[in-house]
């Protein structure tokens, strides 16, 4: 949202633009050797540390801890992503598990439950990394608040019927 400040004689003293909910921080758990693709709270060209890289977008492939962080060119905003590579017996042996994807800023885990922003409608499924359906629910409010606080901690598959689109997600304590 563009916004002005002006002065008592209602002239223009500065031009500013305000961005919603930009700046985030979030941990991600994955398995040794994911490809994990990160995205900005705000839509424009950030500078992605430790890189350098300047793009809307950013991938790596998780081979340790790690933290990654997405700047404006102007350092007035920041996202922070710490990267916890988990063991490889948390991961499993099943192939169900295959590309990950960071949880946008429009999908996250707080406290036990999944807050999702969206633009229209939309169905979601809950698999474990087996293939067993444990939740489906509809989210139709722009900013949609999903109680999943009875699931246990693990690593869970979380699918849009409406694009098909599958996120993974992992789940702790």
């Amino acid at each position: 949202m563009d916004a002005m400040f002006l002065t008592s004689l209602g002239e223009e003293f500065d031009r500013f633009t305000i961005v919603k909910n930009a700046g985030s921080e979030q941990t991600i758990a994955v398995c040794p050797d994911d490809q994990v693709n990160f995205v900005s709270s705000w839509p424009e060209n950030v500078i992605w540390t430790p890189s350098g890289q300047q793009s809307e977008t950013f991938s790596i492939s998780a081979l340790s801890d790690a933290t990654v962080t997405a700047t404006d060119a102007l350092a007035c905003i920041q996202d922070i992503f710490h990267i916890d590579v988990v063991d490889e017996d948390t991961c499993g042996t099943t192939n169900a598990i295959n590309d990950f994807q960071v949880i946008s800023p429009s999908m996250q885990v707080i406290d036990g439950k999944l807050v999702i922003e969206l633009d229209s409608p939309t169905e979601y499924v809950i698999y474990t990394v087996n293939g067993q359906l444990v939740h489906d629910f509809k989210a139709e409010q722009p900013v949609h608040i999903e109680d999943i606080s009875f699931l246990k901690q693990g690593f869970y598959l979380i699918r849009t019927e409406q694009s098909n689109q599958t996120i993974k997600i992992y789940l702790h304590e």
